[in-house]
């Protein structure tokens, strides 16, 4: 039973972060201006935070995924670790890269703050597993 409770974490986990990847595209919304006679093409700088964002998401999806398969308790808690490092990243991405300098733009007011959240709940989530494969190590550890 505990272990599909781990692995319904790790499922709810790899959802979230394909809605991590996919929420950018979704509502980053790509300005482009042309400069002298349409002759070179400049990005918003939430362009560049939806490309990052979506990577991050992405990867935190293959993550938790491949993470069902895993049947090692200090393999699973390692993973869980470097998931509670993708939601940490989820949520920092947008703040380092950088977003659009206007207020009124959708990726201030409604990304930005969709990924804190989906990057919490990530964190929270590995924070969970984490902790719970290394109890199952102590325990195991205990026994012998």
């Amino acid at each position: 039973m505990k272990k599909a409770k781990g692995k319904i974490l790790y499922a709810v986990i790899g959802v979230l972060g394909a809605a991590a990847a996919i929420i950018p595209l979704a509502i980053y919304h790509f300005v482009e201006t042309a400069g002298m006679a349409g002759m070179h093409r400049m990005a918003m700088a939430c362009e560049r935070a939806c490309f990052a964002e979506t990577l991050v998401g992405a990867a935190i999806a293959v993550i938790a995924v491949a993470s069902l398969f895993i049947k090692n308790t200090k393999l699973s808690v390692a993973s869980s670790a470097i998931l509670l490092v993708g939601g940490i990243a989820a949520i920092a991405t947008p703040s380092i890269i950088g977003l659009c300098e206007s207020e009124a733009m959708a990726c201030r007011y409604i990304t930005a703050p969709t990924l804190a959240i989906l990057g919490s709940a990530i964190i929270v989530l590995s924070i969970i597993r984490f902790a719970t494969g290394i109890i199952a190590i102590h325990r195991a550890s205990a026994a012998v």
